[in-house]
């Protein structure tokens, strides 16, 4: 009976590192901006980039090359989601590499009963290299979709790569493990 309380254990310590990627084209390897929305304001501009990125072949580049918030490069994802309780996370995570100072904005919309603002979170790069950056949001229960938005502005040239949305998985891989307890214990 030991054995089994172990690979319970086990499995119960592997609970908290599955996840879910809901972005898709996160890298940008498909070397287009399929699956992402972008626009910009005034000479602002979104672009593939095949000179520099954090892993792979390509990354995306935002340039702004104005004041803050008089030209803005914006890009972003809408994907559908279910929140299945109460406290349920969104843990954004992506690369990026600033060749000029700028700011990154991001901004996260809910949709439960209509549109929501979740919140917005600012960065200001300041290195030449690349950078993850990673940021948790609490969903409400009842979410259905989410929008996640990226700008950039100021006098700014930003290579972003990797993005990844994951929401924490525990309750599967809790379920796998008991399945496969059931199965052990049946084959005695």
């Amino acid at each position: 009976m030991n054995k089994y309380v172990s690979f319970l254990l086990v499995v119960l310590s592997m609970a908290s590192s599955v996840q879910a990627n809901v972005i898709s084209n996160g890298s940008f390897e498909t070397g287009d901006t399929a699956d992402w929305w972008t626009e910009q304001t005034g000479t602002a501009s979104v672009s593939i980039d095949n000179t520099i990125a954090s892993d792979g072949d390509y990354s995306l580049l935002a340039v702004s090359t104005g004041d803050n918030w008089t030209e803005e490069a914006r890009f972003g994802q809408y994907f559908d989601f279910a929140a299945s309780a109460e406290g349920n996370e969104l843990i954004v995570s992506f690369d990026y590499y600033a060749a000029s100072g700028g700011l990154i904005g991001i901004n996260l919309d809910y949709y439960t009963d209509g549109k929501h603002w979740l919140g917005w979170s600012e960065i200001t790069p300041t290195t030449d290299e690349w950078v993850n950056a990673e940021i948790t949001y609490a969903l409400p229960t009842g979410t259905t979709a989410i929008d996640l938005k990226f700008i950039v502005t100021g006098d700014s040239a930003i290579n972003f790569d990797n993005f990844s949305a994951t929401v924490p998985e525990p309750a599967s891989m809790m379920l796998l493990g008991i399945g496969a307890l059931a199965a052990l214990r049946k084959r005695k």
